[in-house]
Protein backbone atom coordinates (compact mmCIF):
# COMPACT_ATOMS: atom_id res chain seq x y z
CA UNK A 1 0.00 0.00 0.00
CA UNK A 2 1.45 3.44 -0.97
CA UNK A 3 1.69 6.32 1.52
CA UNK A 4 -1.25 8.13 -0.03
CA UNK A 5 -3.47 5.14 0.68
CA UNK A 6 -2.22 4.86 4.25
CA UNK A 7 -2.92 8.55 4.83
CA UNK A 8 -6.39 8.35 3.40
CA UNK A 9 -7.38 5.24 5.33
CA UNK A 10 -6.14 6.61 8.62
CA UNK A 11 -6.81 10.37 8.29
CA UNK A 12 -3.27 10.98 9.53
CA UNK A 13 -0.90 13.88 9.51
CA UNK A 14 2.53 12.90 8.32
CA UNK A 15 5.47 15.01 7.21
CA UNK A 16 7.25 13.11 4.47
CA UNK A 17 10.89 13.20 3.53
CA UNK A 18 10.05 14.96 0.26
CA UNK A 19 10.27 18.76 0.48
CA UNK A 20 9.16 21.18 -2.20
CA UNK A 21 10.17 24.79 -2.27
CA UNK A 22 8.38 26.78 0.37
CA UNK A 23 7.15 29.23 -2.23
CA UNK A 24 4.07 26.98 -2.71
CA UNK A 25 3.00 27.50 0.89
CA UNK A 26 0.72 30.27 2.10
CA UNK A 27 -1.12 31.00 -1.17
CA UNK A 28 -4.66 30.49 -2.44
CA UNK A 29 -5.86 29.02 -5.73
CA UNK A 30 -8.51 27.17 -7.68
CA UNK A 31 -8.02 23.60 -8.90
CA UNK A 32 -8.69 21.90 -12.21
CA UNK A 33 -8.36 18.22 -13.10
CA UNK A 34 -6.71 16.58 -16.09
CA UNK A 35 -7.27 13.01 -17.16
CA UNK A 36 -10.56 11.18 -16.82
CA UNK A 37 -13.49 13.61 -16.65
CA UNK A 38 -11.33 16.78 -16.49
CA UNK A 39 -12.59 20.20 -15.56
CA UNK A 40 -12.72 22.65 -12.67
CA UNK A 41 -13.14 21.42 -9.09
CA UNK A 42 -16.38 22.72 -7.60
CA UNK A 43 -17.89 22.21 -4.16
CA UNK A 44 -21.34 21.08 -3.08
CA UNK A 45 -22.85 22.49 0.10
CA UNK A 46 -21.56 19.73 2.39
CA UNK A 47 -17.93 20.33 1.32
CA UNK A 48 -17.45 17.50 -1.16
CA UNK A 49 -15.09 18.54 -3.98
CA UNK A 50 -16.30 17.43 -7.39
CA UNK A 51 -15.02 17.53 -10.94
CA UNK A 52 -17.33 18.53 -13.78
CA UNK A 53 -20.66 18.76 -11.94
CA UNK A 54 -22.96 21.31 -13.55
CA UNK A 55 -24.18 24.21 -11.47
CA UNK A 56 -21.49 24.08 -8.77
CA UNK A 57 -19.42 27.13 -7.75
CA UNK A 58 -15.70 26.73 -8.34
CA UNK A 59 -13.81 25.75 -5.20
CA UNK A 60 -11.14 27.99 -3.68
CA UNK A 61 -8.31 26.56 -1.57
CA UNK A 62 -5.41 27.87 0.50
CA UNK A 63 -2.33 25.90 1.53
CA UNK A 64 -0.47 26.53 4.79
CA UNK A 65 3.12 25.93 5.81
CA UNK A 66 2.35 22.42 7.06
CA UNK A 67 0.86 21.37 3.72
CA UNK A 68 -2.74 21.56 4.96
CA UNK A 69 -5.55 22.85 2.74
CA UNK A 70 -8.56 24.94 3.73
CA UNK A 71 -11.37 25.96 1.41
CA UNK A 72 -12.81 29.42 0.79
CA UNK A 73 -15.12 28.98 3.80
CA UNK A 74 -12.18 28.31 6.11
CA UNK A 75 -13.10 24.64 6.46
CA UNK A 76 -10.30 22.09 6.81
CA UNK A 77 -9.87 19.77 3.84
CA UNK A 78 -9.55 16.11 4.80
CA UNK A 79 -9.32 12.66 3.26
CA UNK A 80 -12.40 11.00 4.67
CA UNK A 81 -11.97 7.40 5.78
CA UNK A 82 -12.45 4.72 4.80
CA UNK A 83 -12.46 5.77 1.12
CA UNK A 84 -10.00 8.69 1.21
CA UNK A 85 -12.53 11.09 -0.33
CA UNK A 86 -11.23 14.68 -0.64
CA UNK A 87 -13.65 17.10 0.99
CA UNK A 88 -13.63 20.12 3.33
CA UNK A 89 -15.70 20.15 6.51
CA UNK A 90 -16.69 22.53 9.28
CA UNK A 91 -14.38 22.15 12.27
CA UNK A 92 -12.15 19.58 10.58
CA UNK A 93 -8.39 19.70 11.12
CA UNK A 94 -6.83 19.80 7.66
CA UNK A 95 -4.94 16.71 6.51
CA UNK A 96 -1.34 17.64 5.78
CA UNK A 97 1.14 16.48 3.15
CA UNK A 98 -0.15 18.57 0.22
CA UNK A 99 2.23 20.70 -1.85
CA UNK A 100 2.25 22.66 -5.11
CA UNK A 101 5.27 22.26 -7.40
CA UNK A 102 6.96 24.79 -9.70
CA UNK A 103 4.45 23.98 -12.46
CA UNK A 104 1.40 24.36 -10.21
CA UNK A 105 0.79 20.62 -9.84
CA UNK A 106 -0.81 19.54 -6.56
CA UNK A 107 0.76 16.54 -4.85
CA UNK A 108 -0.01 14.53 -1.74
CA UNK A 109 2.97 13.03 0.07
CA UNK A 110 4.99 13.34 -3.13
CA UNK A 111 2.44 11.68 -5.41
CA UNK A 112 0.73 13.65 -8.18
CA UNK A 113 -1.86 10.88 -8.75
CA UNK A 114 -5.40 11.22 -7.48
CA UNK A 115 -8.46 9.12 -8.29
CA UNK A 116 -11.90 10.20 -9.49
CA UNK A 117 -15.14 8.22 -9.52
CA UNK A 118 -18.56 9.14 -10.99
CA UNK A 119 -21.33 10.07 -8.55
CA UNK A 120 -24.32 9.92 -10.86
CA UNK A 121 -25.22 13.43 -9.70
CA UNK A 122 -25.36 15.91 -12.62
CA UNK A 123 -22.14 14.63 -14.18
CA UNK A 124 -20.06 15.09 -11.04
CA UNK A 125 -16.99 13.04 -10.10
CA UNK A 126 -15.65 12.75 -6.54
CA UNK A 127 -11.91 12.91 -5.84
CA UNK A 128 -9.98 10.38 -3.76
CA UNK A 129 -6.40 9.85 -2.64
CA UNK A 130 -6.56 6.11 -3.28
CA UNK A 131 -8.29 3.74 -5.69
CA UNK A 132 -11.62 2.28 -4.60
CA UNK A 133 -11.64 -1.48 -4.68
CA UNK A 134 -14.13 -2.93 -7.14
CA UNK A 135 -15.11 0.44 -8.66
CA UNK A 136 -14.38 -0.10 -12.34
CA UNK A 137 -15.49 3.37 -13.48
CA UNK A 138 -12.86 5.22 -11.44
CA UNK A 139 -9.94 6.86 -13.29
CA UNK A 140 -6.66 8.52 -12.34
CA UNK A 141 -6.42 12.31 -12.50
CA UNK A 142 -3.93 15.06 -11.72
CA UNK A 143 -4.85 18.37 -10.09
CA UNK A 144 -3.49 21.75 -11.17
CA UNK A 145 -3.47 24.96 -9.10
CA UNK A 146 -4.25 28.07 -11.15
CA UNK A 147 -2.48 30.66 -9.02
CA UNK A 148 0.24 29.05 -6.96
CA UNK A 149 3.65 27.67 -7.86
CA UNK A 150 6.75 26.79 -5.91
CA UNK A 151 9.78 28.92 -6.64
CA UNK A 152 12.66 27.45 -8.58
CA UNK A 153 14.59 24.78 -6.72
CA UNK A 154 17.00 26.39 -4.24
CA UNK A 155 20.71 25.72 -4.22
CA UNK A 156 21.71 22.41 -2.65
CA UNK A 157 22.10 22.47 1.10
CA UNK A 158 24.35 20.27 3.21
CA UNK A 159 22.97 16.80 3.70
CA UNK A 160 21.19 16.17 6.97
CA UNK A 161 20.61 12.85 8.65
CA UNK A 162 17.60 11.01 7.28
CA UNK A 163 14.78 10.78 9.79
CA UNK A 164 12.23 8.04 9.35
CA UNK A 165 8.78 9.58 9.91
CA UNK A 166 6.47 8.01 12.46
CA UNK A 167 3.12 7.20 10.94
CA UNK A 168 0.31 7.90 13.38
CA UNK A 169 -3.40 7.37 13.28
CA UNK A 170 -5.60 10.25 14.43
CA UNK A 171 -8.84 8.82 15.77
CA UNK A 172 -11.81 10.14 17.65
CA UNK A 173 -11.35 7.52 20.31
CA UNK A 174 -10.74 3.85 20.69
CA UNK A 175 -13.92 2.35 22.01
CA UNK A 176 -12.70 0.08 24.80
CA UNK A 177 -13.86 -3.48 25.39
CA UNK A 178 -16.20 -2.76 28.23
CA UNK A 179 -19.77 -3.07 29.45
CA UNK A 180 -22.22 -0.22 29.48
CA UNK A 181 -24.71 1.30 31.88
CA UNK A 182 -28.28 1.85 30.77
CA UNK A 183 -29.56 5.17 29.44
CA UNK A 184 -33.13 4.59 30.59
CA UNK A 185 -34.87 1.73 32.28
CA UNK A 186 -36.99 1.04 29.19
CA UNK A 187 -34.23 1.38 26.61
CA UNK A 188 -33.42 -2.32 26.49
CA UNK A 189 -29.63 -1.87 26.41
CA UNK A 190 -27.65 -5.05 27.01
CA UNK A 191 -24.00 -5.45 28.01
CA UNK A 192 -21.51 -7.19 25.79
CA UNK A 193 -17.79 -6.51 25.17
CA UNK A 194 -16.55 -6.02 21.62
CA UNK A 195 -13.02 -5.44 20.25
CA UNK A 196 -11.60 -1.92 20.10
CA UNK A 197 -12.90 -0.04 17.06
CA UNK A 198 -11.39 3.24 15.79
CA UNK A 199 -13.98 5.79 14.75
CA UNK A 200 -12.91 8.90 12.78
CA UNK A 201 -14.60 12.25 13.18
CA UNK A 202 -14.54 15.95 12.48
CA UNK A 203 -15.81 18.33 15.15
CA UNK A 204 -16.99 21.96 14.94
CA UNK A 205 -16.12 22.58 18.58
CA UNK A 206 -13.83 21.42 21.39
CA UNK A 207 -12.79 17.82 20.98
CA UNK A 208 -10.38 15.23 22.27
CA UNK A 209 -8.13 13.16 20.02
CA UNK A 210 -5.84 10.31 20.85
CA UNK A 211 -2.87 9.13 18.83
CA UNK A 212 -1.97 5.48 18.34
CA UNK A 213 0.26 3.59 15.98
CA UNK A 214 -1.28 3.01 12.59
CA UNK A 215 -1.06 -0.59 11.41
CA UNK A 216 -2.10 -1.45 7.89
CA UNK A 217 -3.72 -4.79 7.24
CA UNK A 218 -2.50 -6.59 4.12
CA UNK A 219 -5.18 -7.35 1.56
CA UNK A 220 -5.08 -10.69 -0.16
CA UNK A 221 -4.15 -10.23 -3.84
CA UNK A 222 -6.82 -10.83 -6.40
CA UNK A 223 -6.52 -14.02 -8.39
CA UNK A 224 -4.78 -13.57 -11.73
CA UNK A 225 -6.73 -16.40 -13.32
CA UNK A 226 -9.33 -15.49 -15.90
CA UNK A 227 -12.78 -15.35 -14.34
CA UNK A 228 -16.16 -14.04 -15.37
CA UNK A 229 -16.66 -10.51 -13.98
CA UNK A 230 -19.04 -10.43 -11.03
CA UNK A 231 -22.47 -8.96 -11.64
CA UNK A 232 -22.75 -5.43 -10.29
CA UNK A 233 -25.00 -5.31 -7.23
CA UNK A 234 -28.04 -3.07 -7.35
CA UNK A 235 -29.18 -0.66 -4.65
CA UNK A 236 -31.68 -2.10 -2.13
CA UNK A 237 -33.65 1.14 -2.42
CA UNK A 238 -33.41 4.65 -3.83
CA UNK A 239 -34.10 7.92 -2.07
CA UNK A 240 -37.20 9.86 -3.01
CA UNK A 241 -36.83 13.09 -4.96
CA UNK A 242 -37.44 14.81 -1.62
CA UNK A 243 -35.35 13.37 1.18
CA UNK A 244 -33.61 14.68 4.26
CA UNK A 245 -29.94 13.99 5.05
CA UNK A 246 -28.76 14.11 8.72
CA UNK A 247 -27.10 17.48 9.33
CA UNK A 248 -25.33 16.14 12.39
CA UNK A 249 -24.08 12.73 13.55
CA UNK A 250 -22.70 12.74 17.09
CA UNK A 251 -21.03 9.77 18.81
CA UNK A 252 -21.44 9.23 22.55
CA UNK A 253 -19.57 6.59 24.52
CA UNK A 254 -20.69 5.03 27.81
CA UNK A 255 -17.08 4.03 28.51
CA UNK A 256 -16.06 7.71 28.26
CA UNK A 257 -19.30 9.33 29.42
CA UNK A 258 -18.06 12.94 29.64
CA UNK A 259 -16.02 13.13 26.44
CA UNK A 260 -17.19 15.36 23.59
CA UNK A 261 -16.51 13.84 20.16
CA UNK A 262 -18.32 16.40 18.03
CA UNK A 263 -19.94 16.12 14.64
CA UNK A 264 -18.90 13.19 12.44
CA UNK A 265 -19.15 12.10 8.83
CA UNK A 266 -19.56 8.48 9.91
CA UNK A 267 -22.31 6.66 11.73
CA UNK A 268 -20.78 4.34 14.33
CA UNK A 269 -22.24 1.90 16.83
CA UNK A 270 -20.41 -0.57 19.08
CA UNK A 271 -21.05 -2.17 22.46
CA UNK A 272 -20.37 1.17 24.17
CA UNK A 273 -20.74 3.72 21.37
CA UNK A 274 -24.04 5.07 20.07
CA UNK A 275 -24.81 7.59 17.32
CA UNK A 276 -27.18 10.53 17.68
CA UNK A 277 -28.69 12.04 14.51
CA UNK A 278 -30.13 15.49 13.88
CA UNK A 279 -32.45 16.19 10.94
CA UNK A 280 -33.70 19.65 9.96
CA UNK A 281 -37.14 19.38 8.37
CA UNK A 282 -37.89 22.35 6.03
CA UNK A 283 -41.16 24.25 6.12
CA UNK A 284 -41.88 23.02 2.60
CA UNK A 285 -42.48 19.51 4.03
CA UNK A 286 -45.67 20.68 5.78
CA UNK A 287 -48.56 18.25 5.33
CA UNK A 288 -46.28 15.46 4.06
CA UNK A 289 -45.36 12.04 5.45
CA UNK A 290 -41.82 11.40 6.67
CA UNK A 291 -40.35 7.89 6.80
CA UNK A 292 -37.15 7.23 8.74
CA UNK A 293 -35.19 4.59 6.81
CA UNK A 294 -31.83 2.87 7.13
CA UNK A 295 -30.18 1.81 3.86
CA UNK A 296 -27.32 -0.70 3.83
CA UNK A 297 -26.29 -1.79 0.31
CA UNK A 298 -23.80 -4.52 -0.56
CA UNK A 299 -20.30 -3.08 -0.41
CA UNK A 300 -19.72 -3.70 -4.11
CA UNK A 301 -22.79 -1.60 -4.93
CA UNK A 302 -21.17 1.47 -3.35
CA UNK A 303 -19.26 3.98 -5.47
CA UNK A 304 -18.08 6.55 -2.92
CA UNK A 305 -18.55 4.95 0.51
CA UNK A 306 -17.80 1.80 2.49
CA UNK A 307 -18.50 0.23 5.87
CA UNK A 308 -17.45 -2.43 8.36
CA UNK A 309 -19.88 -4.59 10.31
CA UNK A 310 -19.56 -7.41 12.84
CA UNK A 311 -21.88 -9.20 15.24
CA UNK A 312 -25.55 -10.01 14.88
CA UNK A 313 -26.44 -6.83 12.89
CA UNK A 314 -29.20 -5.98 15.39
CA UNK A 315 -29.71 -2.32 16.34
CA UNK A 316 -32.20 -0.30 18.41
CA UNK A 317 -33.67 3.04 17.32
CA UNK A 318 -35.21 5.73 19.53
CA UNK A 319 -36.65 9.18 18.99
CA UNK A 320 -35.03 11.91 21.11
CA UNK A 321 -36.91 14.50 23.13
CA UNK A 322 -34.78 17.17 21.42
CA UNK A 323 -32.25 17.23 18.56
CA UNK A 324 -28.66 16.16 19.06
CA UNK A 325 -26.00 18.82 19.59
CA UNK A 326 -22.32 18.65 18.62
CA UNK A 327 -21.26 18.87 22.28
CA UNK A 328 -23.42 15.99 23.50
CA UNK A 329 -21.80 13.33 25.64
CA UNK A 330 -23.20 10.10 27.05
CA UNK A 331 -24.04 11.91 30.28
CA UNK A 332 -25.74 14.97 28.76
CA UNK A 333 -27.37 13.43 25.67
CA UNK A 334 -31.08 14.20 25.20
CA UNK A 335 -33.45 11.68 26.73
CA UNK A 336 -35.37 9.32 24.49
CA UNK A 337 -39.07 9.98 24.01
CA UNK A 338 -40.17 7.01 21.89
CA UNK A 339 -38.89 3.49 21.32
CA UNK A 340 -38.95 2.98 17.55
CA UNK A 341 -38.00 -0.68 17.61
CA UNK A 342 -35.23 -3.22 17.12
CA UNK A 343 -34.13 -4.03 13.58
CA UNK A 344 -31.66 -6.36 11.87
CA UNK A 345 -29.60 -4.38 9.34
CA UNK A 346 -27.96 -6.80 6.92
CA UNK A 347 -26.20 -6.04 3.61
CA UNK A 348 -28.62 -5.32 0.74
CA UNK A 349 -31.38 -4.15 3.07
CA UNK A 350 -33.65 -1.10 3.17
CA UNK A 351 -35.39 -0.87 6.54
CA UNK A 352 -38.32 1.46 7.31
CA UNK A 353 -37.94 2.45 10.96
CA UNK A 354 -40.86 4.82 11.50
CA UNK A 355 -43.42 6.84 9.52
CA UNK A 356 -44.83 10.08 10.93
CA UNK A 357 -46.23 13.48 10.00
CA UNK A 358 -43.31 15.67 8.94
CA UNK A 359 -42.57 18.26 11.68
CA UNK A 360 -42.18 21.08 9.16
CA UNK A 361 -39.80 23.84 10.15
CA UNK A 362 -38.42 21.87 13.10
CA UNK A 363 -35.30 19.87 13.96
CA UNK A 364 -35.69 16.31 15.26
CA UNK A 365 -33.27 13.77 16.67
CA UNK A 366 -32.82 10.00 16.78
CA UNK A 367 -30.60 7.56 18.69
CA UNK A 368 -29.08 4.39 17.20
CA UNK A 369 -27.73 1.77 19.57
CA UNK A 370 -26.49 -1.83 19.66
CA UNK A 371 -28.42 -4.02 22.14
CA UNK A 372 -26.15 -7.06 21.75
CA UNK A 373 -22.76 -5.55 20.93
CA UNK A 374 -22.98 -5.54 17.13
CA UNK A 375 -20.59 -3.08 15.44
CA UNK A 376 -21.33 -0.92 12.40
CA UNK A 377 -19.10 1.90 11.11
CA UNK A 378 -20.08 3.51 7.81
CA UNK A 379 -19.56 6.70 5.82
CA UNK A 380 -22.97 8.40 5.44
CA UNK A 381 -23.31 9.16 1.73
CA UNK A 382 -26.22 9.68 -0.68
CA UNK A 383 -24.17 8.93 -3.80
CA UNK A 384 -24.97 5.64 -5.53
CA UNK A 385 -25.86 3.64 -3.63
CA UNK A 386 -27.14 5.72 -0.69
CA UNK A 387 -26.05 4.36 2.70
CA UNK A 388 -27.09 5.32 6.22
CA UNK A 389 -30.05 6.89 8.00
CA UNK A 390 -32.35 9.14 5.95
CA UNK A 391 -35.84 10.59 6.03
CA UNK A 392 -37.80 10.01 2.82
CA UNK A 393 -40.55 12.58 2.27
CA UNK A 394 -43.74 11.82 0.36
Amino acid sequence: MNMSAVLAACVMAFTGAHALATGSQGCCFGLSASGGPGGVLGQISDGQNRIGQSGLPAGSYCIDNSGGLTDGNGHGCILTPPTGQFQCDIGASASTGFAVDSNGGLSLDGSMTFYSCPTGDHGGWNVYSQPLDGQEKCVTVTLQADNCQASASPAPVPATPTVTPTVTLQTMYMAPSTTRSTLQSNSGFCTMPVPDVPVPYSAPGPSVMTTTSCTTVPVAPKSSSATTPATKQTCPAELNKNFEFPHMIVHVDSANPDKVYGNSLNGAVTSSVSSLFKFDIPASDAGKQCTLEFLLPHKDALETSSYTSTGDHVFDFFKLEEPASWNNTWNNAPATSDVLGTYKLTPDSATAISTFDCPAGQAIGFWMDSPNGAMLNYFQDFNPCPIGLYINVA
